[in-house]
Parts: structure tokens; C-alpha cells; sequence
């Protein structure tokens, strides 16, 4: 019992993080040259999920050339409605752990219930 609890708190952390490096690739939209992350979960010992943080090095989205020098400059590889759906996604994966972990307390203070 006591480990879906532990799984379910592990996948809000990660989830946190996905959320973190969302919200800084927003922010990073406009930037020149920026490369945004992408975050990937993997299985962690004992059952719980660990976040993996990557950089993608997708070219971006090419740039009229700068006045003086003529050279192409570069944005950000940041793709907004991406980053959107992997919000709500994320909204998704919180509900379910949360709703995980409610079941098991509930489960747990029944136990109790009987028990006493």
C-alpha cells in the first residue's frame, strides 16, 4: 500500500520538474538562439519515476539577417503548442497521482477503522 503512495509522491516530483523546464522554455520563446529541454521518466529503483532532463538541439526557427554584419541568425527551438499539450499532460499525470494517493488513505483509514 505504502509504496503506490511512495510511487505517486515520486511522480509529482517529476512532474514538477517537467513543469519547471516547461515554464522555462516559455520563457525562453523570443530568445535568440535558445535550445530548449525536454524532460524524459524513467523507472527509478523501488518502483517510483526519476526525471531526466535533456537539451535538444533542434535547429530554430531562422532569423532575417543583422543589420551590418548579414549573417542569419537563429531563434529558439521552442514550439509553443508543444510546450501547452505537455502542460496539460502534466495537469493530467498530477490528478491521477493525487487521486491515487487519496484512494489510499481512504484504504488506510478503513484498515485503521477495522482494526480499532
Amino acid at each position: 500500500m505504502l509504496s503506490s503512495i511512495s510511487s505517486s509522491l515520486s511522480l509529482l516530483q517529476a512532474v514538477q520538474v517537467r513543469r519547471n523546464v516547461s515554464a522555462h522554455n516559455t520563457a525562453n520563446l523570443q530568445t535568440e538562439g535558445f535550445k530548449k529541454s525536454r524532460v524524459d521518466f524513467q523507472e527509478a529503483p523501488g518502483g517510483g519515476v526519476r526525471p531526466s532532463v535533456s537539451r535538444v538541439e533542434t535547429p530554430g526557427v531562422p532569423l532575417p539577417p543583422t543589420q551590418g554584419t548579414g549573417t542569419l541568425g537563429e531563434g529558439s527551438n521552442v514550439n509553443l503548442v508543444e510546450e501547452m499539450t505537455g502542460m496539460l499532460v502534466s495537469e493530467k499525470m498530477t490528478q491521477a497521482a493525487v487521486t491515487v494517493i487519496r484512494s489510499e488513505d481512504d484504504r488506510l483509514g478503513t484498515l485503521l477503522d477495522i482494526v480499532a
